[in-house]
Order: C-alpha cells, then structure tokens, then sequence
C-alpha cells in the first residue's frame, strides 16, 4: 500500500471510530445505553463490523438481510440498548 493510501485508510477508520465512540458516549449519558464501558463497547461494535469482511462470502449460511438483523441485535445488545 502506497504511504499517502495508508494514511487515508488509517484518517477514514480513525473518523469512523470517533464517530461511534460519540454516539455510544452520548447515549451512554442520555442512558439510552446502559454499557458501563462505553469506549471498549464502541470499539467491540465497530471491530465486530468491519471482521465480517474476513469471513463473509455470498451463497453463505445467512443472507446479508439476515446477517444485518443479527448484527444489529448483537450490536444492541453489546451497548446496553432498551427494547425501544
């Protein structure tokens, strides 16, 4: 990889990261979140996210649908969301 496309890759996961680390904080505070680990939780979400590239293949067990669907479960369920 070229310098200048890994520093670009390195800025977009690291904006990427700051994004969710907001969002799980401010829900967090809000106790829409009820994670006592907000930071670790954000980083959970975000790695759980982006490994599904290093297995996934189409023609797999589960649709992309149905693999968003548990995702978002497993994604609520790491930062603590209600059942809203």
């Amino acid at each position: 990889m070229q310098p200048e496309a890994c520093a670009a890759h390195i800025a977009a996961r690291d904006r990427q990261q700051r994004l969710m680390d907001d969002i799980i904080l401010a829900g967090a505070e809000q106790h829409v979140f009820t994670t006592p680990f907000p930071r670790k939780s954000s980083r959970a979400v975000v790695t759980m996210c982006t490994g599904v590239a290093q297995w996934y293949h189409p023609g797999g067990a589960l649709s992309p649908p149905e693999l968003a669907a548990q995702y978002v479960a497993m994604s609520r369920m790491t930062v603590g969301a209600s059942g809203r």
